[in-house]
């Protein structure tokens, strides 16, 4: 009991850190385990991390179910939500122990006001929702079943409401874990090796199911494997170079999986990588050197027209462009993300977006290959952005376009487009004209619908 009252006393102290001081879930958990002072508490986290990220994945549930419950302080609703998180969904207290364990802490009068919703654990019908949460398909009901913020529905309900369950669905699991299998690799001989891998639908990326952390593992240490979506893969599988030719990939993105799979795909060939810090980016560096690739221009810096003339010498057959997005793709592996999605961010992401994409479209060749990419579900961000750029210039003919979600076999969130450029017929007597952007307020099959992660002062522009 006192094990276990420790381990609850420490995913408290972890979830009001998340809750109350925005401090991201790994973070929190990094600030908690990590230092040498509490070593002996690291046995512990495993558990605490579990539980914690359990109360995260039903957070709006929660809080709804507390919400109306008065005489309950914040904090002995978020020692609560814990105890609920166990009883309803991690089970590994068991509802005794951890029933006695609250009404311990709360008291006897406090926690009669929260008994009818442990007692909901016994029940055979595990029906869990509120009573005014409405019927199955409300917002609501969605809302707090999946654990997503009604803005975040609407701005997926242009897909369709079937298509909105389904990502609902499949985000409220947490993400599978996969990696690419470098070059050193056989993949037959590994996966025998290696049963904890098992292949994915794209060749060269395996998913890992083992209970060790990757990053423990020789070939994720000594950089054989690394963490990659399928998608990324899948993408530029599509993209295939033969020398002579030239490549500039612009990633925005903190993670280097874009990068590490264009230096795998493109030693062949002349390749211009681009990252705002190098120093995020070890691993990149550590490839190309391993591959000893002397044809390979690694350079950091904003993406700007002055960062790209100076690093990129010629115009280039492919350009593939992947700006830091709204990142959808990351709600399955934090649990928190929705949480701690900023609106008031967005204004700033679509104009990084825009600026990266207007610079290095810059640099493709007449006949070459534009690829922009962004790993999110948001027309705004995707389509809109694309088709906004293509009437700005054009120039570019838009080849083929994707959503991808993360319930179909690629298992991502990722929007891309692949543009060709032309050459444009000129006529000297044709007066220039302006090309005005698509209206934001203007997104097909729901024009009324107003996009909450959408800035005020873009709003009906």
């Amino acid at each position: 009991m006192e094990e276990t009252e420790l381990q609850i006393s420490l995913a408290e102290q972890i979830l009001k850190e998340i809750v109350v001081d925005d401090v991201p879930f790994n973070e929190a958990l990094r600030k908690k385990f990590q230092p040498r002072e509490n070593e002996p508490l690291r046995k512990y986290r495993s558990f605490v991390a579990g539980l914690v990220g359990c109360e995260l994945r039903h957070h709006l549930l929660f809080t709804a179910l507390l919400k109306k419950i008065e005489g309950l302080d914040e904090d002995e609703k978020r020692l609560v939500a814990l105890g609920l998180a166990d009883v309803y969904y991690y089970k590994r207290v068991g509802y005794e122990e951890m029933a006695a364990l609250v009404k311990a802490r709360l008291g006897d009068e406090k926690f009669a006001l929260v008994e009818p919703l442990f007692q909901k654990a016994l029940s055979e019908v595990h029906d869990f929702m509120p009573e005014d949460a409405g019927q199955s398909w409300t917002d609501q009901y969605l809302s707090l079943r999946y654990n997503c913020p009604e803005w975040a529905m609407r701005i997926w309900s242009h897909y369709g409401k079937g298509v909105m369950g389904k990502i609902l669905r499949k985000n409220a699991r947490p993400g599978t874990i996969s990696v690419r299998l470098g070059a050193p690799i056989d993949p037959s001989s590994f996966y025998e090796a290696n049963p904890d891998f098992k292949p994915s639908t794209v060749e060269g990326i395996a998913y890992y199911t083992g209970k060790s952390p990757l990053r423990r593992l020789p070939d994720y240490v000594n950089g054989t494997i690394w963490l990659e979506r399928p998608a990324t893969k899948f993408v530029l599988d599509q993209l295939p170079l033969e020398t002579p030719a030239e490549a500039l990939v612009y990633s925005g993105l903190e993670d280097s999986s874009l990068l590490l799979e264009a230096v795998e795909r493109y030693s062949n060939v002349a390749l211009n990588l681009g990252c705002k810090s190098k120093n995020h980016h070890v691993a990149v560096s550590r490839l190309i050197k391993s591959k000893d690739l002397k044809t390979v221009n690694f350079f950091e810096g904003e993406a700007s027209d002055a960062l790209l003339t100076a690093a990129v010498s010629r115009p280039v057959d492919l350009a593939i462009c992947a700006p830091l997005s709204s990142s959808f793709d990351q709600i399955r592996e934090s649990p928190d993300f929705l949480l701690h999605f900023k609106n008031e961010e967005m204004e700033k992401v679509l104009a990084e977006e825009k600026a990266t994409l207007e610079a290095v479209s810059k640099f493709v060749v007449t006949g070459g290959k534009l690829v922009y990419m962004v790993y999110t579900i948001s027309m705004l961000e995707g389509h809109r952005t694309v088709n906004n750029f293509i009437m700005a210039h054009p120039e570019f003919h838009l080849e083929s376009e994707r959503q991808i979600f993360p319930f179909e076999d690629l298992d991502t969130a990722l929007y891309y487009a692949v543009l060709t450029k032309q050459e444009l017929a000129v006529d000297p007597e044709t007066p220039e004209t302006k090309v005005e952007e698509t209206p934001v307020s203007a997104v097909p099959p729901t024009p009324a619908y107003v996009d909450p992660a959408m800035p005020a002062s873009l709003q009906g522009k």
